[in-house]
């Protein structure tokens, strides 16, 4: 999973829920300067390309590797009944 966000006009953000796999938060739904809004979303690589496939734009704030990383140490963590270090 990556956590990523989606740019993209109204139409092409709600209709991207069909989507199997992808995790999207239309309540974090901002308007771009250009008339279009940004999505935030959970999403696998294929998902990602259906998503560009459709006419939106994808950037990654977080790619598999290092969200897989960070709940790896959580589990660690949580394993150890150790709290989280800020």
């Amino acid at each position: 999973m990556n956590m990523i966000f989606i740019d993209g006009a109204p139409s092409i953000l709600v209709g991207l829920g069909d989507i199997p796999g992808i995790i999207l938060d239309l309540n974090s739904a901002e308007p771009l300067d250009d008339g279009n809004f940004r999505v935030g979303a959970l999403a696998t690589d294929d998902v990602i390309a259906e998503i560009q496939s459709r006419g939106a734009t994808v950037g990654i704030l977080e790619d598999n590797a290092s969200m897989e990383a960070r709940l790896d140490e959580l589990y660690t963590l949580i394993d150890a009944g150790e709290p989280p270090v800020a």
